[in-house]
């Protein structure tokens, strides 16, 4: 029901900088983060100003989101616009014309960026703001760096023709994918990773929605993901574990972002006993 492009973007020019899903400060990111050539915010779709939080600065409360504002859309949609240097609620009904606030860097910040956050009321689960927004120019593919296999304390890094003995092993990944939306380089997370092991496809992780269960943060998929199950550290992404049985083995890793560039990495391995 996100998808679409039945939003517009809230700046001018925007740049993304921070994707949904992105391991942000010990935790997944439940938004984007965008920078712009303007300073104006303006609402991605009409609706009603619900709540906000203005003079942030100076606050003996300070707020993680800084100054923000939340916005009530058609079928129970909540859009939330953070870090806002101003905020503007002159009017509770708002148009897309309108101005929500301006771009600025209060709270928890690392530079002066809008943070958007799509909440659905009514499941009560974040959404990934790109299924509903218009498409970002970008021609680049995600990048695969090292990759890792893991048992205990022993960490190898898997290469073509590598050789290793036979057992459990956790398969980690080093992935950034750097857009070329604006000219800014800083590496954004991936929208899906997939994994194959002999052509059998073994793990599909896609960063669609996000949900609080039982006071976590878990990432919806095939099966729940939390934080810890998929970051090592930032940009290096745990894939799963799995059980190796002797003989020759080929690992393929498929990763998309989030406008369809596609990047895959091969490796064929001996496994041993």
């Amino acid at each position: 029901v996100y998808v679409g492009y039945s939003f517009q973007w809230p700046v001018a020019d925007p740049v993304l900088v921070t994707s949904f899903g992105e391991s942000k400060f010990g935790s997944f990111s439940k938004g984007i983060e965008i920078k712009s050539s303007s300073d104006d915010v303006h609402p991605i779709a009409s609706g009603e100003v619900v709540f906000y939080r203005a003079d942030e600065i100076g606050s003996k409360f300070p707020s993680p989101l800084g100054n923000f504002a939340v916005v009530q859309h058609e079928r129970g949609i909540f859009s939330i616009y953070s870090h806002l240097g101003k905020v503007f609620t002159e009017n509770y009904k708002i148009t897309e014309t309108g101005i929500v606030g301006t771009v600025g860097s209060t709270g928890l910040s690392e530079g002066k960026a809008l943070y958007l956050v799509l909440l659905d009321g009514e499941f009560e689960q974040y959404i990934n703001p790109l299924l509903s927004l218009p498409p970002l120019p970008d021609l680049k593919k995600p990048r695969i760096g090292s990759l890792y296999f893991v048992k205990g304390s022993q960490r190898l890094e898997v290469e073509k023709d590598s050789v290793i003995k036979t057992g459990i092993y956790s398969i980690q990944v080093e992935i950034k994918d750097y857009n070329d939306n604006g000219g800014y380089y800083s590496p954004v997370a991936p929208f899906s990773i997939s994994l194959y092991i002999n052509g059998e496809n073994k793990k599909n992780i896609k960063f669609e929605t996000i949900k609080l269960e039982d006071g976590k943060t878990v990432l919806q998929n095939s099966s729940d993901i939390i934080y810890g199950m998929i970051y090592e550290s930032p940009w290096l992404y745990k894939v799963g574990d799995f059980d190796l049985a002797p003989g020759k083995t080929q690992i393929e890793l498929a990763v998309k972002d989030f406008e369809g560039n596609e990047s895959s990495r091969i490796v064929r391995i001996t496994v041993s006993e």
